[in-house]
């Protein structure tokens, strides 16, 4: 279930979710309508003969699903999304502004342990 704040106002709007990042697969990305147009647009900017975009074209457009919440802001995860990236029955939802990530519990609970890869250049980049 969506927490509250995470809710948009219109309930009929429709996220999208893809599995995330096509070359890891760890993780179920939700974007929210703005978010999945500019993806979109960014994808059909590939040329068509390089085949490493048609590639990743396949591998975010290719497999979006679309999906509402119901009146409780619970989304429906389609069966074969989830067994395809080995999402269980716990998951962890991480907001990111204008898009979610789903994440099996246990494997975010190991991503989590990780040594983080952001260093002081992080800030500089964000500007802070």
């Amino acid at each position: 279930m969506l927490p509250t704040e995470w809710r948009p106002s219109d309930p009929s709007l429709v996220f999208t979710l893809i599995p995330w990042a096509p070359w890891a697969k760890d993780r179920i990305l939700a974007l929210s309508p703005s978010r999945w147009d500019k993806l979109v647009e960014k994808v059909r900017t590939f040329l068509l003969s390089d085949e490493e975009a048609v590639e990743l074209e396949r591998a975010t457009l290719g497999v979006a699903q679309p999906v509402r919440m119901d009146k409780v802001g619970r989304i429906c995860l389609g069966e074969e999304l989830r067994k395809s990236l080995n999402i269980g029955n716990e998951i962890r939802l991480i907001g990111l502004g204008d898009r979610f990530e789903i994440w099996d519990l246990k494997r975010w609970e190991e991503k989590s342990r990780q040594p983080s890869r952001l260093g002081p250049e992080t800030g500089i980049k964000l500007g802070l």
